[in-house]
C-alpha cells in the first residue's frame, strides 16, 4: 500500500479498511471452496524467494517462460558483472529451487526463536 503521488487521486484499500488481511481472505476463499490466488507481484521481481520461484515454475506456462526470458535478457544489461533474478546469481532455469527440507535438512523448533540461545 502506498499513497498516491498525485494530490487529486486517493488510493483505497477496501479490505484493509475493514481489517482483512491476506490470510483472512485466504481463509474465506477456502471456506467457500474457491482457489487462493498467489500474491500479486511483478513476474520478474528480483525479490522473489525460492519458494515463489518454485510456485511460478510449478504453475508452468507462459509466466515461467517469461520469467526465464527476462532473466536471460538482463544478464549483460549492466557492466561490470552479470545480473540475475535469483539471489544465487545463477540462471533462473538452472537454480536448484528445492527447500532445505527437500534436501534432507531437519527443521528445528519450527524456526521459532525465543532468544534462549543468547545470540
Amino acid at each position: 500500500m502506498r499513497h498516491s503521488d498525485v494530490k487529486y487521486i486517493a488510493h483505497r484499500w477496501p479490505l484493509i479498511e475493514i481489517s482483512k488481511s491476506r490470510h483472512d481472505c485466504a481463509v474465506w476463499l477456502k471456506e467457500h471452496a474457491l482457489e487462493v490466488p498467489p500474491r500479486s507481484s511483478c513476474l520478474f521481481c528480483p525479490y522473489h524467494d525460492s519458494l515463489e520461484w518454485r510456485d511460478i515454475r510449478a504453475r508452468g506456462g507462459l509466466d515461467w517462460e517469461r520469467a526465464v526470458e527476462a532473466d536471460r535478457l538482463i544478464r549483460n544489461a549492466r557492466l561490470p558483472g552479470q545480473l540475475f533474478l535469483h539471489p544465487s546469481r545463477a540462471p533462473l532455469e538452472a537454480v536448484d529451487l528445492r527447500t532445505p527440507e527437500d534436501m534432507g535438512q531437519m527443521r528445528l523448533w519450527d524456526e521459532e526463536c525465543t532468544g534462549i540461545c543468547g545470540v
